[in-house]
């Protein structure tokens, strides 16, 4: 029961430095993952529980799933079996996103062996993403300006609509007069983020050949790159703050540091919103994305069209 080797694997994928979160880890773990359904016999041990703690921990940071037990909730299979005992000891472990992928998973018969085969079929699904839904940018409630800007927008949106028509409807208005709100704001301040970075980031660059030019720069040359500098710090610390509102990650301010773990974090979320399977009111399962966003499309289309127009 030594967890050191999946603290190995960890630490491997994470210094491998990909460029994508598919991860396929398969073999016998030698412990389960569901003390109900994944062992049978009069033993109640169950096995290396540090090991068991450390392949969940494993899971968890890395988005990963057994996907058998995820097809098969209730089914009860094992993988080994000796006399009255039995287990599910080998499973595979994939990433989140590569659950779109797989057609088929089985437990196979055993040759030669206390162990049984297990078997994975991947499928190539070209993925189509549509439009992401709208949220707010949380980080613009700090900015004074925004503050201001939307409590003028919000008191002149409602005096001149309220009464005008049911108020339902005038509240539908509102939140897509605010979302336009929010995004020309965003927008703008994104502009003048992006030029105030460039412009820095120019200047820094030209004292910086200055520095380099002569053997005693000016101290004036020095404080004034040491401003710019700070400044430009103190936009990357803006940045940063966007990321970690954007990554519903609030816990970050009381973390160690930053890893690559929390950056991919973002690209696992991503994947998370897609929907990848949809099951239709004609019992019709639809594994295909362009399929399931026509399908979300139409349903929509639908739902907000008058039937019967005045």
């Amino acid at each position: 029961d030594n967890p050191n080797f999946f603290d190995n694997i960890e630490k491997l994928i994470f210094n491998l430095k990909l460029n994508h979160n598919n991860f396929i880890i398969v073999g016998d773990f030698n412990t389960i993952q569901n003390a109900t359904l994944d062992r049978a016999g009069q033993n109640p041990v169950i096995y290396h529980p540090n090991a068991q703690r450390k392949i969940n921990e494993l899971m968890f940071a890395l988005d990963l799933v057994d996907i058998w037990r995820h097809k098969h909730p209730h089914t009860v299979r094992f993988t080994w079996r000796r006399g009255r005992q039995a287990s599910r000891l080998d499973y595979f472990l994939i990433s989140f996103s590569l659950m779109v992928d797989i057609s088929n998973v089985k437990i196979l018969d055993r040759l030669k062996s206390d162990h049984q085969f297990i078997s994975l079929v991947i499928q190539n699904i070209s993925r189509t993403r549509g439009k992401n839904y709208w949220k707010l940018n949380q980080t613009l409630l700090k900015d004074k300006n925004f503050r201001k800007k939307t409590e003028k927008f919000i008191e002149e949106f409602f005096r001149f609509n309220v009464g005008t028509t049911d108020p339902l409807t005038v509240w539908d208005a509102f939140k897509c007069c605010f979302r336009g709100h929010c995004i020309k704001f965003a927008s703008l301040k994104r502009k003048s983020f992006i030029s105030k970075e460039n412009d820095l980031q120019k200047r820094i660059d030209q004292l910086t050949v200055k520095l380099d030019e002569t053997d005693e720069p000016p101290q004036s040359v020095l404080d004034e790159l040491s401003v710019l500098q700070s400044e430009l710090e103190d936009l990357y610390e803006q940045k940063t703050d966007q990321l970690v509102y954007k990554q519903r990650a609030d816990w970050m301010e009381f973390a160690d540091r930053c890893t690559k773990q929390f950056l991919d974090l973002g690209r696992r979320n991503c994947c998370k919103k897609n929907v990848m399977i949809l099951n239709t009111s004609d019992g019709e399962t639809i594994h295909n994305p362009p399929r399931v966003m026509e399908k979300i499309k139409t349903f929509y289309h639908s739902l907000y069209t008058f039937k019967n127009p005045p």
